[in-house]
């Protein structure tokens, strides 16, 4: 049976956002089935960032998803399952158009978390020049898909940055924004998705929440937490959404109702899936998602980070 390290975890009282201390609002299981650690769900007392307490370090992090541990990813996973078409790439890229050339064939794009590699294939026949960064062992057949965000070239600057359902899954979340600021052109954008601690959902059901999945996920994030988070590492948030999970719409979840007149079972089913429509969006509005600009300069406190 895998064992946790202990001497890699760190207790972890004060908050990674801002400083202040916390209160312990739970206590969780690991998503390893096999293990019975239990942890600390806790909350800050100002920004209402949640996080997983003790943390383990980045390093001991990165190896175990190298080496695909069930404490951080589910056995067998091979990335994610939804497939994009070229019609969902469009729309993706709708939304931050206004902020840059609608050709893109003079951009540069980093993709942190690349996964199964759908959204990083659709930009790279796209953009002037493309890496990633996958520290799983998922099966990736693309170029320039490294490892560690360290072993990106230093000299390329890059105008669209994505890290999709990635700070939740790192120990120092504020240092990776730093360093994805270091790497971006003075127009640069950054799309991020990640768990919303200030949804109704998390608030209701806390350590039972199904995005509480330690140490996979070790951050949970408020309305509060974003805005000091992208301010201390050197972005703007222009943008910022509670949404569901995979981004469906209200059209989308009810797209999904079958209503087969042949079976009025599930025509009933439906129908009450219906009158219940706006409790299941209150409950899936669960995630965030955001859109944040480059600062046109870094303050002192920043570059000294990116050094």
């Amino acid at each position: 049976m895998e064992l946790l390290d202990k001497k890699q975890l760190n207790k972890k009282s004060g908050c990674c956002i801002c400083g202040e201390e916390s209160i312990i609002i739970d206590i969780v299981k690991t998503i390893n089935p096999s293990s019975s650690e239990i942890l600390n769900l806790r909350e800050c007392s100002n920004c209402k960032h949640w996080w997983i307490d003790p943390i383990p370090n980045q390093k001991y992090l990165a190896q175990l998803y190298k080496d695909g541990s069930e404490f951080v990813v589910s056995k067998n996973y091979e990335g994610t399952s939804i497939k994009l078409t070229e019609e969902d790439f469009q729309k993706y890229l709708s939304e931050f158009f206004n902020l840059l050339s609608n050709d893109l064939s003079d951009l540069n794009y980093l993709e942190i978390g690349i996964g199964s590699g759908q959204l990083f294939s659709l930009f790279s026949r796209k953009v002037r020049l493309a890496y990633g960064v996958e520290p799983g062992n998922c099966s990736i057949n693309h170029r320039n898909v490294v490892s560690d965000i360290d072993d990106v070239p230093k000299d390329i600057k890059f105008d669209i940055m994505v890290a999709q359902d990635v700070l939740e899954h790192l120990a120092n979340l504020v240092d990776m924004l730093v360093k994805l600021r270091s790497f971006a052109n003075g127009r640069a954008v950054i799309i991020c998705g990640f768990p919303n601690s200030d949804s109704f959902k998390a608030k209701l059901l806390k350590g039972k929440w199904d995005m509480i999945r330690p140490i996979g996920h070790l951050h949970f994030f408020s309305s509060k937490s974003i805005e000091i988070m992208f301010e201390k590492s050197g972005w703007e948030l222009i943008y910022k959404n509670k949404c569901s999970p995979g981004r469906v719409s209200t059209w989308g979840v009810i797209k999904q109702l079958n209503f087969n007149l042949r079976n009025p079972f599930k025509v009933m089913y439906n129908l009450i899936k219906i009158l219940l429509l706006p409790l299941v969006l209150l409950l899936r509005k669960d995630q965030w998602y955001l859109i944040g600009k480059a600062k046109n300069k870094l303050s002192n406190n920043e570059k000294r980070k990116t050094n």
